[in-house]
């Protein structure tokens, strides 16, 4: 598995579902999507597929050589990204859906008529001054009856931040894990805006711009800040307008739990060099392996300017004392991750997850629905506690012939089947319970037709008896 050229974009499946969403508002037969930053794919696939089911078309622009000063730049000089882009779009199906344009977005505005564009999605250059560029020269280009302008990345909102912080860091792609440029330039451009799961959003509306308000199927929120780094004794974290530093012996506390902020042993500043002055301490990226996270059967590590997300089935491993050849055989395996910075941690795990069985739903019907290997599983609860990596093909068959496990492409459609099977089964007993009353109105009948033939009998003696 090449890590670096399938960095991911998306950050979990939330950004999926709201990305989703968003795009289901704007599409409309024969809909014309554009995406400034593509890199691997990620957003164009799911933005090309909601364009392909109404006959619509997705524009990608992109250089595919990576923002100057990222590690993607870096990638990019080893690394044939567009190919890997177009291979992954062919694979989806969307060859004649997506159109790529290679050239800097700054190049291409011009290219297009005003209102031409149902939606529009920024995820380029970072940095303040090109997202406000881009959102100047290609907000005119969405439709005025409804069009939506979205982009990635926002952290929250200038009022979230210490403006010194955010004027700081608006040249960098990120800054103490904070885009700062994209939240300075949203925050200028529109007066209200939506925000979900960092994905900013707004529709077009009476001549201006109104936040898209849309209801997903998930509880609206932001991802928490991954850390800056550590000290001896802190994890140090930004959270808002102050720098935290949390005693790592409060182990994998998120900081965006309001009690662990309150507590007596946590210190918060303004700016780093305020709590590192506090605490006596120098940061560093490379004293210790730090848990920050827990995600889908992974445990995310930073250890020194390396971030890998680690398969729990593997225990309490000490990355410290891993050889490199054990941590390149844990990757052939599935079972570790090394991401370029702490956001793609969760990103890489979305795509390892698979590999390991996850309980979806208890329950449904007297089924458990499993995740694994990108397919949903449905396992009779009569059978207990199964680890679907230990079932060999043969026993998964006669499972399937007994009715004890239905395997779908999605979980909706698993629980369709198990409602198929349930039906199945409910007709069944009826048929069997039809049987049973036939076998007994049968006998009844039967015994009926004896008392008749007796009663019969017994009017005949006494007839004779006189």
């Amino acid at each position: 598995m090449d890590i670096e050229i399938r960095e991911r974009q998306i950050q979990g499946e939330e950004q999926e579902v709201v990305l989703s969403a968003l795009a289901a508002s704007a599409a409309r037969q024969g809909c014309l999507f554009l995406e400034i930053g593509s890199w691997c794919g990620d957003t164009a696939l799911i933005l090309g597929r909601a364009a392909k089911a109404l006959g619509g078309k997705l524009v990608c622009i992109d250089w595919w050589k990576g923002s100057p000063g990222t590690e993607l730049f870096e990638v990019a000089k080893k690394k044939d990204v567009y190919s890997f882009f177009w291979r992954r779009v062919c694979g989806a199906g969307l060859e004649d859906t997506v159109i790529p344009i290679r050239a800097r977005s700054e190049e291409t505005a011009g290219l297009f008529k005003r209102n031409d564009f149902d939606l529009v999605f920024i995820d380029g250059d970072h940095r303040y001054g090109q997202v406000s560029m881009d959102i100047e020269k290609y907000s005119p280009l969405v439709k005025r009856d409804g069009g939506i302008l979205c982009g990635h990345d926002c952290d929250g909102r200038i009022s979230d931040f210490d403006p010194e912080f955010l004027d700081e860091g608006r040249d960098e792609n990120f800054h103490e894990s904070i885009h700062c440029g994209v939240v300075l330039a949203v925050g200028r451009a529109f007066e209200d805006y939506s925000i979900d799961y960092n994905i900013w959003s707004v529709r077009a509306k009476d001549g201006g711009w109104a936040p898209t308000d849309i209801e997903y199927p998930l509880q609206k929120g932001q991802f928490a800040p991954p850390p800056i780094g550590v000290t001896g004794n802190y994890n140090i974290t930004r959270y808002g307008k102050f720098v935290y530093a949390i005693p790592r012996s409060r182990g994998n506390a998120a900081v965006t739990e309001d009690i662990l902020r309150k507590m007596p042993d946590a210190v918060r500043a303004k700016t780093l060099k305020e709590v590192l002055k506090t605490i006596g301490e120098e940061i560093s990226p490379c004293l210790s392996p730090v848990l920050w996270d827990s995600y889908k059967g992974f445990n995310l590590i930073q250890y020194g300017e390396r971030f890998f997300a680690m398969s729990q089935t593997l225990g309490n491993i000490d990355i410290t004392s891993v050889s490199e050849s054990e941590l390149n055989k844990y990757k052939g395996l599935g079972l570790c991750a090394e991401a370029k910075d702490p956001i793609g941690t969760k990103n890489i795990v979305d795509g390892l997850s698979h590999l390991f069985p996850e309980l979806v739903e208890e329950g449904y019907r007297g089924f458990n629905i499993i995740a694994y290997k990108r397919m949903f599983y449905a396992l009779s609860q009569e059978l207990g506690p199964t680890d679907l990596r230990a079932v060999e093909k043969q026993r998964l068959k006669e499972l399937i012939k007994t009715s004890k496990c239905v395997i779908a492409k999605t979980h909706q459609f698993a629980k369709e089947l198990i409602d198929l099977l349930s039906a199945r089964q409910a007709r069944k007993e009826l048929m069997t319970l039809n049987q049973k009353v036939k076998a007994l109105e049968k006998e009844v009948s039967e015994r009926d037709s004896k008392v008749k033939s007796l009663e019969k009998e017994m009017a005949a003696l006494k007839a004779a008896r006189g």
